[in-house]
Formats: C-alpha cells, sequence, structure tokens
C-alpha cells in the first residue's frame, strides 16, 4: 500500500479516508466472511450481503421478516445472506453451517482485503478503505460455451 500512497491518504489530515459511508461491491469468486479483516472492532462483518450465485436457491427458508428480493429483481438462481445472519453466523461455533458461502479460490478473498481490508492490531496490513462496507457476489461457474469460446482449459477455476 505505500507504493500506491494509500497509507499518506490514511494519515494526511486533509485527505484523511478510511471509507467510513462507503460501499465496495466485489464481484468474483466469493470472500472468506470469517477472516477478521472483515470486520468491525466489536467482531461484527462490515460486510452488508453475499449474493452466492454457485449455492441452490434456498427462497423457502429465510428467516421471518427477510424479504424475498430475488423476485422483485428477477434473480431466479443462488442464496442471498444479508449482514445480520452473516452475524448470527460469525457469532456461532461453526459459521459455514449457517452461511455456507466460501471462498475455495481465494481470489475474491485476496481483492476485498486489498480494496476493503481492516486494521488489525500487531499486523502490518490495511486495505484502502479499512472503514467500508462491503456487497459481495460470488459467481456461479462459467458456461461451457464461454469457456470454449474464450479458450479457457477445463481445469481452470473460473467463475
Amino acid at each position: 500500500m505505500e507504493a500506491s500512497s494509500i497509507l499518506a491518504t490514511h494519515t494526511s489530515p486533509a485527505l484523511s479516508n478510511q471509507g467510513r459511508g462507503v460501499i465496495i461491491g466485489i464481484i468474483d469468486t466469493g470472500i472468506d466472511y470469517t477472516n477478521p479483516l472483515f470486520r468491525n472492532q466489536d467482531g461484527t462483518t462490515r460486510i452488508i450481503s453475499i449474493w452466492d450465485q454457485s449455492l441452490p436457491d434456498d427462497k423457502d427458508n429465510l428467516p421471518d421478516g427477510v424479504p424475498n428480493r430475488y423476485n422483485a429483481s428477477g434473480a431466479t438462481y443462488g442464496t442471498e445472506y444479508i449482514r445480520e445472519q452473516i452475524n448470527e453466523a460469525l457469532e456461532s461455533d461453526n459459521p459455514l453451517t449457517l452461511v455456507p458461502s466460501t471462498d475455495t479460490n481465494g481470489h475474491g478473498t485476496f481483492l476485498a482485503g486489498i480494496a476493503a481490508g481492516g486494521v488489525l492490531p500487531g499486523q502490518n496490513f490495511t486495505g484502502a478503505a479499512p472503514e467500508c462496507e462491503l456487497i459481495i457476489v460470488k459467481l456461479k461457474p462459467a458456461k461451457q460455451y464461454l469457456r470454449d469460446f474464450y479458450l479457457v482449459s477445463s481445469d481452470t477455476d473460473v467463475s
């Protein structure tokens, strides 16, 4: 971050901007929502929602009071997890039983860390906007005809 002068914007009185009030969207391979880089100081998540297109539709199991946003938007696939569900998962002994969205590739988590990784005590790292909030879209796997058209090998992980 020093090479990009991001750290200078964090410490300059005239430019001090930690990302508060900013929402960053990441459309990639998902996110490791359990990573402490994406949490507030009180341990709650800074992730507003995760739309995991690779998971089956789970509209019938939404918690009471959570609107079914997919019918209004027209999306017919995937599962969305909102902040309250992510926080509940983070408080549990096994978060993935409540919010099973993962980033097996790691690329989405890596990009989210650069853009929005928080400040951890004792660590020499911070993202560009460590106080921002995040909206994550984990893309479903690419269709075979697209892989063929772009000459992507069948053993390459492409979302």
